[in-house]
C-alpha cells in the first residue's frame, strides 16, 4: 500500500533540505534531484537587431537552467525552483513577489533601452548572459569509473588525487551532484563516489582537508603496502591510475620493484674474521645498505628508492638479514660489517634458504672443514690404540684447528677427552718446524693426572709441571718444553709471566671455571697469547645457557656479540624451542659432544673393583 504525505509550502521547503544526495527521489519513472547549493540568479538577452528578449535564469556551478515554466516551492529563507526534474534552491535575498515577476520576466525590449536594463540587474547581483546558454535535461552518465594520480614526496609517502571520470571525461572529486559534460548534465554517483574515498581512507591514507579530492599516506610503509596490496586489485576492477608528473603516465610495475642482493667476503682482522660487502639494489635504484638494515629490525617491508619507486623487501631477504644480523659485528671503519671467521657456518646455514647470500669463499671454508674430516690421516697415540670415535674426535678438531677455528670437545665423562687432546698436540707437534710450547689448565687435582697422562699416552713430549713452591725455578726449562701444565688459581698468581710466553695450544680442562666472564679465572684466560685455544668440558652447561657466552667468547672472541647482546636474546633458551634451535646452529660447527650411548659399541665391558682400605686411628675413634 502507496504512502504518501500532505505538506504545505514550507514544509515541503523544509523536507527538500533532507533529500539533496538522495538516489531514490522519482516523480513516476523519472528521477529527481535536490541541489541545495549556493545558487544565483542570472538574465539573458537575446536577439539580433530590433527588439531585444529578456529571460530569466538560474545558475549552478556547471549549467544555467531556464526559470521560464518552473515551479517554485517558497520556504522560509528561499524557495526551491523544479526544472526539468531537478530542483535547485535559490536562498531568499530576493522579495518573493519580486522573485515570481522575475521567473515570469519574458519580454521584447527595445535595444535603447537595453543597456540600462541590463546594468540595473547587474546591480541588483544578477548575472548578465548574452545570447542563450544551452541547456539539457539531466540525466545519468552511461558509463563511469574512477582515476587517481599518484606523486610521491621526497621522504617517500605518496600524495593521491582521486578524479572521477564520466562517459570519458574527468571530473574533480567534489561536492557539485551534478556535472555539464560536452554533449550532456550529469547526476553524479554521489554514492560510489563515497565508496571509492572511503576504500582510500581505508587504505590508510589522510584526507588533506584544504585540498578537494586530495589524500596522503605519510611513509614510504603505506605506500609500498598500497602498491604491493591494494592497488593491484584496484587495477583488476578497472580503477585506472597514473603517476602525476610533468607528463602523467599510468602505472607501471616498475614503480614496485623487488630488492636485489649481492655479497662478497674479504678476510680481516688477522684471518679470524671476514669483511662483508653487501649490494642492494631494486631494478637501476642502489638502495642504502643502512637504510635497509634499520627498515628490516624494525620489521619494515618497503624502502622509497627514488623518483617514482618504491623499493619492496622480499621475505626470503628479510628473514635472512634477521637471522644473520645476530653474527654481523660493525668493523674498526666506518659502515665496516664484519662477521667472525667462527660463525661461517652459520652464514653458510642460512644461505642455504637464501641463495643470493652464498659467498664462493664461504663455501670454499666449508669445503676445507669436509675434507679434513673425509682425510685418511693415520691417528694414533705412542701408546695404546684409540677407538674410532676417538679418532673421529682428533680429527674433528683437527679440521677445525686447520681452518683457524678454536673448538668444544665436549664428550661426557670417562669418553677421553684427554687421550684425543693429547693426541691432537702430538700431531701438531711432529708437523711444526719451530720448537712452540703447549699449556694446558686444569683444576690443581687434575695437573698431575695429566702429566701421567701425557707420559702415558706421548711420553716424547717433554711436560713441565707448574705447581707447588718450587714452580719458579721450572720457568728456565720452559723454552724446552712440549707442555706446560698449571692450573686456574696457580696461572692468576703467575699471569705476569705466562704473559711474555706465546703458546700454540691454550687447552682449557673443566671449562666450566670460566663460565662467568667477569670472574678473574675467565680475566686471566683471556690474557694468555696462544695461536689456537681449545676448551674440554664434560658439561659446558651446568645451570644456564647464559653460561655458553664465556666458553664461546674466550674461543673466538665476538662469535656470539657482546655479552649484554646475548643476554637479550638467549635469555629464554632454557624453556624457549625455537631460541635453542637457533644458538644450536650457531654453536654446532664448533662444538663437538658425544654421549656413552651414542658409542656404547665401542666402549669395553664394565668392570667393577673392590677396594678397601683400613680407618685411621682419629676415624675409628
Amino acid at each position: 500500500m502507496d504512502s504518501y504525505l500532505e505538506l504545505n509550502s514550507e514544509k515541503a521547503s523544509d523536507f527538500f533540505h533532507c533529500l539533496p544526495g538522495f538516489q531514490n527521489a522519482f516523480v513516476g519513472n523519472q528521477k529527481l534531484f535536490f541541489i541545495s547549493g549556493e545558487h544565483s540568479l542570472a538574465v539573458s538577452i537575446t536577439g539580433k537587431d530590433g527588439d531585444k528578449t529578456l529571460s530569466p535564469y538560474i545558475k549552478t556551478a556547471c549549467e544555467y537552467f531556464p526559470l521560464k515554466g518552473s515551479r517554485l516551492i517558497f520556504g522560509m529563507n528561499g524557495c526551491w525552483t523544479g526544472i526539468n526534474n531537478a530542483y535547485l534552491w535559490i536562498p531568499g535575498t530576493k522579495d518573493v513577489n519580486w522573485l515570481r515577476d522575475f521567473i515570469r520576466l519574458d519580454q521584447k525590449t527595445p535595444s535603447s533601452d537595453i543597456d540600462k536594463i541590463a546594468r540595473q540587474f547587474a546591480e541588483s547581483g544578477i548575472d548578465i548572459i548574452h545570447g542563450k546558454p544551452k541547456s539539457e535535461q539531466i540525466g545519468k552518465a552511461d558509463a563511469h569509473n574512477a582515476c587517481l594520480l599518484a606523486k610521491f614526496a621526497k621522504t617517500g609517502g605518496l600524495e593521491l588525487n582521486l578524479l572521477f571520470k564520466y562517459d570519458g571525461e574527468i571530473i574533480p572529486a567534489d561536492s557539485q551532484p551534478l556535472w555539464h559534460l560536452r554533449r550532456k548534465i550529469v547526476s553524479r554517483d554521489t554514492a560510489w563516489e563515497k565508496s571509492i574515498e572511503n576504500e582510500i581512507l581505508f587504505a590508510g591514507f589522510r584526507k588533506i582537508a584544504s585540498r578537494s579530492g586530495f589524500y596522503a599516506a605519510e611513509s614510504h610503509e603505506l605506500a609500498g603496502f598500497f602498491f604491493d596490496k591494494i592497488l593491484p586489485a584496484w587495477l583488476e576492477r578497472g580503477i585506472e591510475f597514473y603517476s602525476a608528473g610533468n607528463n602523467a603516465r599510468p602505472f607501471e610495475k616498475q614503480m614496485l620493484v623487488d630488492i636485489t642482493m649481492t655479497c662478497r667476503a674479504e678476510e680481516s682482522d688477522g684471518g679470524t674474521a671476514f669483511k662483508i660487502i653487501f649490494g642492494f639494489s631494486a631494478g637501476d635504484a642502489i638502495i642504502s645498505s643502512a637504510g635497509l638494515f634499520d627498515s628490516v629490525k624494525s620489521g619494515g617491508k618497503y624502502i622509497h628508492a627514488g623518483d617514482r619507486l618504491i623499493a619492496k623487501i622480499p621475505d626470503g631477504l628479510a628473514s635472512f638479514l634477521n637471522s644473520a644480523f645476530v653474527i654481523i659485528r660493525r668493523g674498526k671503519e666506518p659502515g665496516e660489517l664484519i662477521v667472525p671467521r667462527a660463525s661461517v657456518p652459520y652464514w653458510n646455514e642460512l644461505a642455504s634458504s637464501f641463495p643470493d647470500a652464498k659467498i664462493a669463499q664461504f663455501s670454499k671454508f666449508a669445503k676445507s672443514m669436509r675434507e679434513a674430516l673425509e682425510e685418511d690421516a693415520t691417528i694414533s697415540s705412542e701408546q695404546g690404540e684409540l677407538r674410532e670415535y676417538q679418532k673421529e674426535g682428533v680429527k674433528w678438531m683437527n679440521s677445525r684447528i686447520g681452518n683457524n677455528l678454536n673448538c668444544v670437545l665436549a664428550d661426557e665423562m670417562g669418553l677421553g677427552k684427554t687421550i684425543q687432546a693429547i693426541t691432537l698436540i702430538r700431531q701438531f707437534k711432529k708437523s711444526l718446524s719451530e720448537k712452540t710450547p703447549d699449556i694446558v689448565v686444569c683444576p690443581s687435582s687434575l695437573t698431575e693426572n695429566w702429566q701421567m697422562e701425557f707420559a702415558k699416552f706421548a711420553p716424547s713430549l717433554k711436560t713441565i709441571l707448574l705447581t707447588g713452591a718450587d714452580r719458579r725455578s721450572k720457568w728456565d726449562e720452559l723454552p724446552k718444553a712440549d707442555v706446560v701444565i698449571t692450573s686456574y688459581s696457580l696461572l692468576k698468581r703467575d699471569i705476569e709471566k705466562h704473559r711474555g710466553v706465546k703458546y700454540f695450544f691454550l687447552i682449557l680442562d673443566e671449562a666450566q671455571h670460566i663460565k662467568n666472564p667477569g670472574t678473574r679465572n675467565a680475566g686471566t684466560c683471556r690474557e694468555i697469547h696462544s695461536k689456537h685455544r681449545i676448551v674440554l668440558s664434560g658439561t659446558p652447561i651446568e645451570n644456564r645457557v647464559l653460561e655458553l657466552w664465556s666458553l664461546f667468547d674466550f674461543l673466538n672472541p665476538g662469535m656470539l656479540g657482546t655479552h649484554s647482546a646475548f643476554k637479550k636474546r638467549y635469555s629464554s633458551a632454557d624453556s624457549d624451542e625455537k631460541t635453542q634451535t637457533e644458538l644450536a646452529l650457531r654453536i654446532s660447527p664448533i662444538i663437538l659432544r658425544r654421549r656413552k650411548r651414542d658409542v656404547l659399541s665401542e666402549l669395553p665391558p664394565k668392570s667393577e673393583q673392590l677396594t678397601y682400605c683400613d680407618m685411621e686411628p682419629v676415624q675409628e675413634d
